[in-house]
C-alpha cells in the first residue's frame, strides 16, 4: 500500500511559482507593483501583457523572496525570471518563464484562469514514483466565485495518477503577510490523493494546499496540510520587485 508513503505535494506550487536561490534586497512592500508591461530588451521577447492576470503576474526581471518553515528549520529563498518568451504549445500561446538556475516553466493567462506547464517531472518523496512527462495544472480561476471548484490529473504511463482538487476558499480579503495587509486577495485550497498501486486500488488522500494570491503581486502565503491534519510547510512572501 502507498498509504504509509509522503506525496510531494509542493512540487507543482515549486513548478508554478518558485525556483533557484537569489538574494535580494527589496522589502515586503504592497506598494512595490506599478502598472504597465514591461518591453525592456534583455530575455524578455514576450508581446503579452505580463500583468494581464493581476493574480500571477509574470514579469521579465520581477524578484521574489519567501521564508519557508518545514521540519528541517527556517530558510529563505530567492528567484528572478531572467527570461520570459513566447510559444505555443497545442496551438495555444504560452509564456514561456525561465527562473534563476535555468528552470523553465510554461503559462497562459486567458480570462483570469492560468494553466502552468512543466516537463518531465519527477512526483515523490523518500520514494521516487518517477518521472511524469508533462505535468499541467491549473493554479488559479480568478474570475471564479467563491465555491468554483476544478479537477486537474496528472496522469503518466506506468506511473499512478495524482489528482488535484481546487476550490475557491475566499475572495477579496485581507491577508496579513510579516506585518503587511495585501488587500483583494483570493484562497484558493487544493487537495491531492493518488490512486495505489496495489488492491483495492483506492484513491488515497494525501493532504492539502492553501494558497493566498493577491492582485498586483501574486503568491504572498502557502502552507501545506498533511493527512493527519498537520502543517509540514509553510511559506510567506517576504520581499518582491516587479518591474514597470
Amino acid at each position: 500500500m502507498l498509504k504509509s508513503r509522503t506525496l510531494l505535494f509542493v512540487v507543482l506550487v515549486s513548478i508554478a511559482f518558485t525556483a533557484c536561490k537569489k538574494n535580494t534586497s527589496s522589502n515586503n512592500n504592497a506598494n512595490n507593483n506599478s502598472g504597465g508591461n514591461n518591453t525592456s530588451g534583455g530575455n524578455n521577447t514576450s508581446t503579452a501583457d505580463c500583468k494581464a492576470c493581476s493574480y500571477e503576474p509574470l514579469c521579465y526581471n520581477s524578484t521574489y523572496t519567501y521564508i519557508d518553515s518545514t521540519y528541517s528549520g527556517v530558510a529563505q529563498r530567492s528567484f528572478t525570471y531572467t527570461g520570459v518568451s513566447d510559444t505555443t504549445i497545442q496551438a495555444v500561446v504560452f509564456q514561456k518563464v525561465i527562473t534563476s538556475g535555468n528552470i523553465n516553466s510554461y503559462y497562459n493567462c486567458t480570462n483570469g484562469t492560468t494553466t502552468a506547464i512543466a516537463y518531465n517531472v519527477v512526483l515523490g518523496i523518500g520514494l521516487n514514483y518517477g518521472t511524469y512527462p508533462e505535468v499541467k495544472i491549473t493554479p488559479l480561476k480568478a474570475t471564479g466565485i467563491v465555491g468554483t471548484s476544478w479537477t486537474d490529473f496528472i496522469i503518466a504511463t506506468g506511473q499512478p495518477t495524482v489528482t488535484y482538487v481546487s476550490q475557491i476558499v475566499e475572495k477579496g480579503i485581507t491577508r496579513n503577510v510579516l506585518g503587511v495587509n495585501f488587500s483583494d486577495v483570493i484562497h484558493v485550497n487544493v487537495s491531492d490523493s493518488i490512486a495505489d498501486t496495489e488492491p483495492p486500488y483506492e484513491n488515497i488522500y494525501f493532504g492539502s494546499g492553501d494558497y493566498y494570491f493577491a492582485s498586483g503581486v501574486g503568491l504572498v502565503d502557502d502552507f501545506f496540510t498533511d493527512q493527519y491534519g498537520d502543517i509540514y510547510q509553510h511559506s510567506v512572501l517576504k520581499a518582491y520587485s516587479i518591474p514597470n
